[in-house]
Parts: C-alpha cells; sequence; structure tokens
C-alpha cells in the first residue's frame, strides 16, 4: 500500500516513529466484482489455446481471486481498483496483455473483401485541400478530446444529455467527451486573439462537388423566380412579391443552418414564412385569374 511504503521511508529516512497499524475507514465496504469466465470463451477470443494453468497464473498476478471452478467455467473476484476491469471481455483484455500479443501466431490464410471508393475521393481531396492550406501558411490544430460541458448547455444541435461525462476530471473545463470540433477551434483562435497573433482564423467548411452542383442549381432556380416575381407588373404584384421575398428568406434560412451556424427556433423560423409565402401565392394567383363566362343556351 503507498500509505505503508510512506510510512517506511519516513521511518527509515526521517527517523519517525510508526504510531499504529494501519487502520481503513470507510462508511461501507467496497465489494470485489464478481466476473463469470469461460475458458472456452478466452481460447476463441484470443485465437489460441492458453493452459488452464497459465490464465490461473495470469490471474493470480493481477490479483484476481478464483472463487469457483465448474469445469471450464470459472467465477472469480476483480479487486475493486480495478475499475475497468468488469466484464468478461475485460478479463479476456487483461489475459491476453498478460500473455503477450507477440505469442498469438499470425493466421497463414486470411479473408478480405474488395472494396472500391467513390469517385472522387473525398479523403483525397481532403489531403490536397490540406497540404495547398499548408503551402500558403496555415497550420493545422490538435485540440483535445474533452471539452467544457457548459459549451452545450442550451444548444438544440449537440444536447448537452448526449454528452459523455467524465468519471473523474481534472477540472470542470475538461469534464465531458468533445461532439464538434468547433469549441476547440474557438478556444484556439481566441487564444492567438489573446496573444495578438492576428494571422489566426477559421477557415470555413468547403463543399463538395456534388454540393456545389446541387447548391449551385437550387440557387440558380430561386433566384429565376425572385427576378420573374419582382418583373411582373400585373394584379396584386406587390403581394406576389411579398410571397417570393418571404420564400427566398425561408430558404436563406435553411442555407444559413446548413452551411454556417444553428438557427435559434430553426423550424419555426423556416416553416412559418414557408407556408405563409404558399398561401400568398395560391390566393392572389386564383384571384387574379379571369372569370368564367356564365353558361347560357341560345332560343
Amino acid at each position: 500500500m503507498p500509505a505503508k511504503r510512506a510510512a517506511l521511508l519516513m521511518k527509515e529516512l526521517a527517523g519517525g516513529e510508526i504510531a499504529s497499524e494501519i487502520t481503513d475507514i470507510c462508511s461501507a465496504p467496497i465489494e470485489k466484482f464478481k466476473v463469470e469466465l469461460d475458458i472456452k470463451r478466452v481460447n476463441r477470443l484470443i485465437g489460441k489455446e492458453i493452459p488452464a494453468d497459465t490464465i490461473r497464473t495470469i490471474l493470480g498476478a493481477l490479483d484476481i481471486k478464483i472463487e469457483a471452478e465448474e469445469g471450464d467455467l470459472w467465477r472469480v473476484a476483480v479487486p475493486p481498483y480495478r475499475v475497468d476491469v468488469t466484464r468478461e471481455a475485460d478479463l479476456v483484455e487483461e489475459i491476453l496483455r498478460i500473455y503477450g500479443y507477440n505469442n498469438i501466431p499470425v493466421p497463414s490464410h486470411v479473408n478480405s473483401a474488395l472494396s472500391y471508393a467513390p469517385k472522387p475521393d473525398r479523403n483525397k481531396l481532403m489531403n490536397l485541400a490540406a497540404d495547398y492550406l499548408s503551402a500558403n501558411g496555415f497550420t493545422e490544430i490538435m485540440s483535445n478530446s474533452l471539452t467544457k460541458a457548459a459549451y452545450y448547455e442550451g444548444l438544440t444541435s449537440y444536447k448537452p444529455e448526449h454528452c459523455v461525462k467524465i468519471l473523474n476530471p481534472l477540472s470542470n473545463d475538461l469534464n465531458v467527451m468533445r461532439q464538434t470540433l468547433l469549441f476547440n477551434m474557438l478556444e484556439a483562435v481566441q487564444l492567438n486573439a489573446n496573444h495578438r497573433n492576428g494571422d489566426a482564423g477559421v477557415v470555413p467548411r468547403v463543399l463538395d462537388p456534388a454540393e456545389r452542383i446541387g447548391v449551385a442549381v437550387y440557387g440558380a432556380v430561386i433566384a429565376g423566380m425572385l427576378y420573374s416575381v419582382l418583373r411582373y407588373r400585373g394584379a396584386y404584384a406587390a403581394w406576389f412579391r411579398f410571397a417570393a421575398l418571404l420564400f427566398v428568406f425561408s430558404d436563406g434560412v435553411i442555407a444559413w443552418s446548413r452551411f454556417i451556424g444553428a438557427v435559434p427556433g430553426r423550424t419555426y423560423v423556416v416553416m412559418v414564412p414557408y407556408y405563409l409565402a404558399q398561401c400568398l401565392f395560391f390566393c392572389f394567383a386564383v384571384k387574379s385569374l379571369p372569370a368564367l363566362p356564365s353558361e347560357g343556351r341560345s332560343v
């Protein structure tokens, strides 16, 4: 125990005197983890049949006690300080770690399936873009995978309940796993700004070719609609222009939330102008229709 070792060093080096035996005071005893271990499954998962005596030796070295053996099924007790060993798979991992990965033979026959990468290769394009940015003076940041839970409070895109919390965080600034790289990048930008490094910034997201084509076509359609409505000089022209502007506003909010950032109340901000524009288009289109002639019968 660390406390016992520290007491012995004080006695040996500083002339201290041990006053009593070690006393462990706790509100309730911490129970050992009870795990069932199937030796056949251990050998199947590892890929090699390990002698039972070797497994007993490894478990003993790890301070894991075998409480009962019923053929190939063992019941073991794991000390509570091994908080990462609570399942059979954890025990298999510990056995393999001590036995040695290098002692597991590599099979002579390996099955594999051919995979075809889509064109253009997304990873290749990303590497080309990274090389281009590096050649122009940009530097890639490597940020911590831990971040602050307070960043996610009130967000809908990255909900707080989806955060993976750390059981023993080093600080409140590093108490959850990050869901996005955005906050780490902004922290890096803020740090550079505080140190008067004006060259730091965030490169906006670049669309892949398929997205660029789709966005360009849809943008052209919306622009054509708006242009034709603004040139319209017929009946109810002002209402048609107002409806068109509502429609463009709705699509603009969608584009902003898709490529720039989250919009509070996005569903209502998008759908209310959209449906209002559709209603206006329909109502005034019907009103602008010429009246149908009444049917008559000649004598």
